[in-house]
């Protein structure tokens, strides 16, 4: 096996090299597994983030992105395993930088789920006691305004009535 950093072996022809090896047989599994695993993610099959809502928003759209790389990156598989060198789509070259791009927006990533994230839930908890103390309160009654309004009024025209009789 050659240097997998050389450019000579990231820019050789599909004919020269072989599809299948050890960083192709990962590359496969890591990328399929992380499709899999951004589609369940994405669509909340087991709906647990939905309540925190941060946390939701920083998930859908962090595998959102992931979709996308693997995506692309499981693309580029496809044309090097088809042997078709359109454009030079097959070169390894390609899969390294869907792999350099997965570990950039995995870090990406981590930083939000442990900077930007308990921010957001600071904040949110800040609100919710804010409106929770601005919230009125209510009266010393239990029945609304409105309801004791109607009843003043049934009560006084029934008073009227019975005064003109």
């Amino acid at each position: 096996m050659q240097n997998p950093f050389n450019w000579g072996y990231l820019t050789a022809s599909i004919n020269k090299t072989p599809t299948w090896g050890p960083f192709s047989i990962a590359f496969v599994t890591i990328f399929g597994v992380g499709l899999l695993a951004a589609l369940i993610c994405y669509n909340d099959v087991f709906r647990h983030f939905r309540k925190k809502r941060p946390l939701y928003n920083l998930i859908r759209q962090g595998t959102s992105i992931l979709m996308l790389i693997f995506v692309i990156g499981l693309g580029f598989f496809v044309f090097r395993y088809l042997r078709v060198s359109a454009f030079y789509l097959s070169l390894r070259l390609w899969l390294y930088l869907c792999f350099l791009a997965f570990i950039a927006y995995g870090t990406y990533f981590a930083y939000q789920l442990f900077t930007v994230y308990p921010a957001q839930v600071r904040a949110e908890e800040a609100l919710r006691l804010k409106k929770r103390y601005l919230a009125p309160t209510p009266s010393a009654s239990s029945i609304s305004r409105s309801k004791r309004n109607k009843r003043r009024n049934k009560r006084a025209k029934v008073g009227y009535k019975s005064a003109q009789r």
